[in-house]
């Protein structure tokens, strides 16, 4: 296992060493948007949740959870919400950066103005 399901969102080692302004951008999808859209598909195909998709709703839930607590301890966050792009969407890259873009550029007169305070 890689540091994402343990830190996803690293704000504590960017402190750590020695940053003074952390931007933490949480990439994980919104869990109650993904919990519903998995539910409804279940709902319509009329199946009962299987072991794998129990486990990777449980990571789900534990990376989430993870990565909004660091959120909090940074400076400034960011959320694209790319709850409608899977972690196996590598065909969907130009539309996740454009998502990506457009979150950050919405935070620009926030981010602004808390640099101008340091």
């Amino acid at each position: 296992m890689d540091g994402g399901l343990t830190n996803p969102l690293p704000v504590d080692l960017a402190r750590n060493m020695g940053a003074d302004f952390v931007i933490g951008v949480n990439v994980t999808p919104n869990l109650r948007v993904r919990m519903n859209e998995s539910a409804k598909k279940r709902v319509a195909e009329r199946k009962q949740p299987n072991i794998f998709q129990v486990l990777l709703q449980s990571i789900f839930i534990t990376t989430y959870s993870l990565s909004q607590s660091a959120l909090e301890s940074a400076d400034i966050g960011i959320e694209p919400e790319l709850s409608s792009v899977n972690l196996a969407d590598f065909n969907r890259t130009r539309e996740a950066i454009a998502i990506g873009r457009k979150a950050t550029e919405e935070i620009i007169p926030e981010l602004k103005q808390k640099l101008s305070q340091l």
